[in-house]
């Protein structure tokens, strides 16, 4: 499961490329979730989106988004999130999806 800003345009935008491109999760917008039983905060969901795994473990940020992209029916697709949170990558993944975070409300509204 992908826990998402269900307010952010940007975030929709990809959700949406997400299941265009095959991939295979629910995604549920952070004001419908419970972060305390998930063992999160408030702030921890307004901050990132997070994974939760079959096996309860979390995800956050960039490697949240890595693990939807795993899901999917395409291989390069599924590729792409293997290196999004490789050791390589994966720093740089985490500062892009940082600023992306930081900066989601400035982002147009068409593209949600």
């Amino acid at each position: 499961m992908l826990i998402f800003d269900g307010e952010c345009g940007f975030c929709r935008r990809c959700l949406r490329w997400g299941y265009a491109v095959g991939c295979r999760f629910e995604a549920v917008p952070a004001s419908e979730v419970d972060p305390v039983s998930l063992g999160l905060s408030p702030s921890d969901l307004a901050e990132a989106a997070w994974w939760v795994a079959p096996d309860g473990s979390l995800h956050r940020g960039h490697a949240a988004v890595a693990r939807a992209l795993e899901t999917s029916r395409w291989l390069p697709v599924r590729l792409a999130g293997r290196v999004v949170r490789s050791r390589v990558v994966g720093p740089l993944a985490g500062r892009g999806y940082a600023w992306v975070a930081a900066n989601r409300g400035r982002f147009p509204a068409w593209l949600g």
